[in-house]
């Protein structure tokens, strides 16, 4: 698989945002913005990318061009500049050319410029790619994949690219199902994520938890209710018809109960709670990010 590489663009937008990166940080979102803290300004809306999941062709994949520099903010591409200049002066090299001379020269030394960033910024993703890069070249794969996966957690805004990496890894290990990344991390399924009617399933209660929604249950009706500050989206257990703000929509896939949970369409929700979700076939991995 090849390696990710961060985009150079990034340091030209250091120098144009100025202290964006400190708006940042002030920027909170909010609950009510369906933006979690520390998250993108809820001003910015996005394009949804509709995952096509696959039901014959398993190698089908989405490109990093479906992702691209429009999903990335500017208070977020302004973190990503003042991250790589932090990297930058500690090692005297951008992550990019260490990351790239990782193909002819010493991993471990890599890997200890990496380890020295983290030590004094431990939330600097670059120095987490680039630690997860040389443990792959030294062949330290479950610590490679330990490393990447906190370069996500610690920006989300990476290319479908990184994700398609660390999904790749968890299938090397054993964990070849459907794998879910909610602004770069993996919640926790009391239900695996499958696929119904080309279509991610996954336990509502996790959406709930991690994109901020309100639900609601009426059992006599059997209908969920989610409230969101845009408006209102109700679903009915077996049925493929929603209603959004009082609108009738059918769905693709009708939500389901398994082992007493409530599983509903993750496009869907995401697509109407206003993220972004991406595929990637070969890996079996859905990104979704607000």
């Amino acid at each position: 698989m090849r390696k990710t590489r961060l985009v150079p663009l990034l340091l030209t937008l250091a120098l144009t945002l100025g202290t964006a990166a400190t708006a940042w940080a002030d920027d909170g979102g909010g609950m009510g913005s369906g933006h979690a803290p520390g998250g993108p300004p809820a001003t910015v809306s996005h394009q949804v990318y509709e995952p096509q999941e696959p039901a014959v062709n398993e190698h089908a994949s989405v490109t990093g061009q479906t992702y691209g520099n429009a999903g990335i903010e500017q208070g977020w591409a302004a973190k990503e500049a003042h991250e790589n200049q932090e990297f930058t002066a500690a090692t005297g090299s951008t992550v990019e050319n260490l990351l790239s001379e990782l193909d002819s020269g010493d991993a471990a030394a890599a890997l200890q410029q990496a380890q020295g960033v983290l030590t004094a910024h431990p939330h600097n993703f670059a120095a987490w790619q680039l630690k997860g890069e040389a443990l792959l070249k030294l062949g330290e794969d479950a610590a490679a994949l330990s490393s990447l996966e906190q370069a996500l957690a610690n920006n989300p805004y990476l290319p479908l690219s990184s994700y398609a990496q660390v999904g790749g890894l968890l299938n090397q290990q054993g964990q070849t199902g459907i794998k879910v990344f909610v602004q770069g991390s993996q919640p926790s399924f009391p239900v695996a994520p499958f696929i119904e009617h080309s279509r991610t399933m996954v336990p509502l209660a996790v959406v709930e938890q991690t994109l901020g929604a309100q639900v609601s249950w009426n059992g006599a009706t059997r209908t969920v209710t989610i409230a969101t500050a845009g408006g209102t989206v109700q679903l009915t257990i077996d049925s493929r018809t929603a209603v959004v703000d009082g609108s009738g929509v059918t769905l693709d896939a009708a939500p389901t109960i398994v082992d007493s949970r409530t599983i509903v369409p993750l496009y869907f929700l995401s697509q109407v709670l206003g993220d972004q979700v991406q595929w990637d076939g070969t890996s079996r991995t859905v990104v979704v990010t607000q």
